[in-house]
């Protein structure tokens, strides 16, 4: 019954330069900024819910002028294109 949802999207993130052994196991460099995030893609669906637009949020959860609208009810999230992990899910 929510007028609208936060969805997170995140996978691995690095520093800069950061430098781990062969194996994974030990930090070798901690690099620096900026951090690196693996970008993440999402196809959803909200069954009988009808999504209205998705708007993109900036890294601290604030809105931008950038909206994305579903086809077919379905939303895809596309972080390599959106560059963005924050998205609001507004429903009609």
């Amino acid at each position: 019954s929510a007028k609208s949802i936060l969805i997170t999207t995140i996978a691995r993130s690095y520093n800069t330069g950061m430098v781990y052994n062969d194996d994974k196991t030990k930090l070798l460099e901690v690099g620096t900024a900026p951090i690196m995030l693996e970008p993440v893609v999402v196809n959803l669906s909200f069954g009988k819910r009808e999504v209205s637009e998705i708007i993109i949020l900036d890294h601290v959860g604030n809105r931008t002028n950038k909206i994305i609208k579903p086809r077919d009810n379905k939303i895809v999230l596309d972080g390599s294109m959106t560059k963005a992990i924050y998205y609001e899910v507004v429903f009609k």
